[in-house]
């Protein structure tokens, strides 16, 4: 699989660790990751303390997921192949809807496949393209429902936009809005039929509503407060000071930026998609062939989702890190979706017109989108060589310790996960507790907490190229003391 084969220690962005760690949680009978006192010891990237655990960012749809494909084929990587199956699915069966040809339906899915934002994507612990797969299945869902006239289609579409509005609610709300939109809107002379079908989609989202409040009150003592907001409460919608956790230093985010943002984000989707610029001119072409209804209506999820991500500041938090030539403008992944089924049906016309064309263009949107994925891969392979220099302790302690405590040094802030991603602590009783070095006296703190567990610590090299050492200790004299130092 393309997440073994290429990041197998995962990426640099710490918030796959924190999908992991909630999924890992679940496999260990724990609703939220579970807390040890000194709890600052202990505390995860992207989470707060509530009680005895920790509370994270993020909702537990997608970590569920992940959980039950390891339940289900004993590799937690299962999930982002099946993932990446369902997303290509669940276009193929919108585009059939919107295009009403099973050719050029394939069509679409495979421009989508083929887009390098899909492909680096589908090789992360990200939700992004999990939550696009929701959102198509959703919408196909929906529009099969109302063209049939079926019940459990209907049914079945409010139970995907539940789950999507569940793992993340903003894009949820601008993927849908045009399609509900379009709903609504048709159906605005047949009141009865508009009801019984609101009817059935609510039956089918109350069970992921009803268990997105029980989760928000349960994490943050609000039925209306979502995780994300109570780890982050200058992490919102709007311009003024923004950031991600306490430590981190505030942005200003200003309209200017915003805009800033929007060009660049804008640039980078002209290269993410299958083609880049050659899928937006067969887009443009082909936006025609979409019929009068829906098909247009889809075609919207283009502006509403740059223009709601416009007073995001993680917009342009995303384009200033390293991140836009790794990861691709993944908050704009929605936007490939329509693209990729417009273009098909330009891709069509194109080949009505004249194939051997078609066949040239087909060749090069091939061409540009290889060398986008390969330059990404290059990268995070690049990224990977780093950090298995940076992770050679804690890898050897996680291979070869039993009944122990490391202790890693805070590189990136006093939290696990950032950036050792596989420091994950989904109990207190597995063969390696993981925690941060915060001093020999705080350490010997944990240390007599955590009894008959031997302490270790990981040494930092002279940078973050150079590989890390593996040092015991021991307590002597009420005092944390090295007494070996390994490779």
């Amino acid at each position: 699989m393309g997440s073994a084969l290429f990041v197998p220690r995962l990426t640099d962005n710490g918030d796959e660790a924190v999908y992991l760690l909630q999924a890992e949680s679940f496999r260990a009978g724990h609703l939220f990751p579970p807390a040890a006192e000194p709890t600052r010891a202990f505390l995860p990237w992207l989470s707060t303390t509530n009680g005895r655990h920790y509370v994270t960012k993020y909702t537990p749809v997608f970590p569920g997921f992940i959980a039950g494909s390891q339940w289900m084929f004993g590799s937690e990587r299962a999930a982002l192949a099946l993932v990446a199956a369902g997303a290509v699915v669940a276009c193929y069966h919108l585009a059939r809807e919107i295009l009403r040809r099973r050719r050029v339906a394939v069509v679409a899915a495979a421009f989508l496949a083929g887009s390098p934002l899909f492909a680096i994507q589908s090789v992360t612990y990200l939700s992004y393209l999990f939550n696009a797969a929701l959102l198509m299945g959703f919408a196909a869902a929906l529009l099969a429902g109302v063209r049939r006239r079926s019940r459990p289609l209907l049914a079945l579409g409010g139970l995907l936009f539940g789950l999507a509005l569940f793992a993340r609610p903003f894009d949820a709300i601008l993927f849908a809005g045009p399609l509900l939109g379009w709903w609504g809107w048709s159906g605005r002379h047949r009141i009865r039929r508009l009801v019984s079908d609101a009817a059935w989609i609510g039956l089918g989202a109350v069970p992921p509503l009803v268990g997105m409040a029980v989760y928000f009150q349960l994490a943050t003592g609000s039925f209306f407060r979502p995780p994300f907001t109570f780890v982050g409460p200058s992490d919102t919608l709007g311009f003024g000071p923004k950031r991600m956790y306490a430590e981190m230093p505030f942005l200003d985010y200003t309209p200017g930026r915003a805009l800033l943002a929007l060009g660049r984000l804008v640039v980078l989707t002209g290269f993410w998609g299958f083609g880049g610029l050659l899928l937006i001119g067969l887009a443009v072409m082909g936006y025609r062939g979409l019929c009068r209804g829906p098909g247009r209506w889809l075609a919207l999820v283009a502006v509403t989702v740059p223009l709601g991500y416009l007073f995001f500041w993680g917009s342009f938090s995303s384009s200033e890190w390293g991140g836009p030539w790794r990861f691709g403008p993944f908050y704009w992944l929605p936007v490939i979706v329509p693209g990729s089924i417009a273009a098909a049906a330009g891709f069509a016309r194109l080949w009505r017109w004249d194939p051997v064309v078609a066949r040239f263009v087909l060749a090069g949107m091939a061409a540009l989108s290889l060398f986008v994925t390969v330059r990404a891969l290059g990268e995070h392979q690049r990224f990977g060589v780093e950090r298995d220099r940076l992770y050679a302790a804690p890898l050897a302690a996680a291979a070869s310790l039993d009944r122990a405590v490391v202790f890693l040094p805070p590189l990136d802030g006093p939290w696990l996960l950032q950036p050792f991603s596989l420091a994950r602590n989904a109990s207190f009783d597995g063969p390696v507790v993981w925690a941060i070095d915060r001093g020999a006296p705080r350490n010997l703190d944990v240390v007599r907490r955590l009894a008959g567990r031997t302490p270790y610590r990981v040494v930092p090299g002279p940078s973050r190229r150079s590989p890390t050492r593996l040092q015991q200790l021991a307590v002597v004299d009420g005092r944390l003391v090295p007494i070996d130092l390994t490779q």
